[in-house]
Formats: C-alpha cells, structure tokens, sequence
C-alpha cells in the first residue's frame, strides 16, 4: 500500500479531522490524496541546508492545489518554524520531512506535544534496505532515505510512555502514539547504534507487524 492508502485508512477507521503533514515536496505524491476534513502541510521548497533539490514544479503544483481547496493549507516553512508561530493540535501526523537524525527527533517530539488525545504520529522511510541509503546526510546521485530510523530506535529504548510499532510496507512506516512501549532490550549492543547492527536485529528493534495486525490491533 501506498502512502495515502494506508493514512486515508487510519483517517477513516479512527474518525480523524485534522491532519498534518511535514514535508511535502510533491504533493501529487501523498498531500492531494489524503482525505480530511483538515489538512495542513508544511514545507519549505527551499535549499538552505543543502540536502534537497526541490523540483520548482512542485511548488506550482502545491500552490495551484491549495487554490482550489476548501479544506487545505499550506505553510511555506520548516517545521521548526511552524511549530514556533502555530498552536493546532491534530489527530494525526505525517512525518517525511527533512530526514536528518536531529530534526526527525525534534519533528517527533514536537508533534507528541501537538497531538490529539488519542490521536497518532506517523513516520516515513523507516526501512532502509542498504546501508547507502542511510547515510546521515545525501550523497549526490544516491536514493536517500536518511536516518529516520535511528530517531524511532531511539525511542524504543528510551521511552515507556509511547506505544511503538513499525509496519515493512513501501520504505516502511512507524507509528506512535502514547501508551506503554516494553524498551528493547539490547542483545549484545555495545552502545553503537550502527547499521549491520539494526540489519541483524531491525525486526525487534522496530517492533515490526504485519500492516493487518497493525489495522486489526490498533485502529
């Protein structure tokens, strides 16, 4: 399933109104395909890190389809900005921003304090298959998915106030949302998070489920 199947699903299931996404580049991709009462998205088309090439049609495309929408904005900015200047609180967010470790942990964190009761967070490309698709910043010519999974590692081994899953479907999505997370316990970690590590044990260390258990279990 793709990235709207599987967030339109969770919308309807749990009864959502309000929905944020971090980063949208193209939103022919997911954005213009997730069906909300409320839909917010965020995105800076910028380059100022130096990490992404934004297609400038992509810009043209999220600002004719905010036009047309009555039920949709957009928010030319990073996600540290908007959750500076903005209050909303949502029932469910997208998280496929900028895939750098420090800001996906900033993203996850800021989003905890911005969700709904009983609402989710949502995290993309938490399955990389190749250790170059993992490195902690992008690599001219490469495909990169960063290390969004290392954020999420983190959380399985520190927090036991979040309820922590992770479903290998597309690049992989990980879901959060309070309750109560059994830490992973580390066999043999020598306290170096690194990727031949996670490859050994990726199944325990993301708490990976079927995507049907997953809609059986917690929608």
């Amino acid at each position: 399933m793709e990235r709207p199947e599987i967030l339109n699903k969770i919308i309807e299931k749990k009864g959502y109104t309000k929905y944020l996404e971090i980063g949208i580049d193209d939103p022919e991709l997911c954005f213009n395909h997730v069906k909300c009462e409320k839909k917010i998205g965020i995105d800076p088309y910028n380059d100022k890190l130096g990490t992404h090439i934004w297609n400038k049609k992509n810009l043209k495309k999220i600002k004719e389809s905010i036009e047309v929408s009555d039920s949709s904005q957009w928010f030319e900015m990073t996600s540290d900005e908007f959750f500076q200047k903005r209050r909303d609180k949502f029932d469910i967010i997208f998280i496929d921003g900028l895939h750098m470790e420090d800001q996906v942990d900033k993203d996850i964190e800021n989003s905890l304090k911005r969700l709904r009761k009983g609402g989710l967070i949502v995290l993309h490309d938490t399955h990389p298959q190749a250790e170059a698709v993992q490195s902690a910043s992008p690599v001219s010519g490469t495909p990169w998915m960063g290390q969004v999974y290392r954020s999420f590692w983190k959380l399985r081994m520190q927090r036991d106030d979040l309820d922590l899953c992770t479903v290998f479907e597309h690049t992989g999505f990980s879901f959060i949302r309070p309750g109560k997370n059994v830490k992973y316990e580390k066999p043999n970690f020598k306290g170096n998070m690194s990727f031949m590590y996670y490859k050994l044990h990726k199944k325990e260390i993301m708490n990976v489920i079927s995507l049907n258990k997953f809609f059986d279990l917690w929608l």
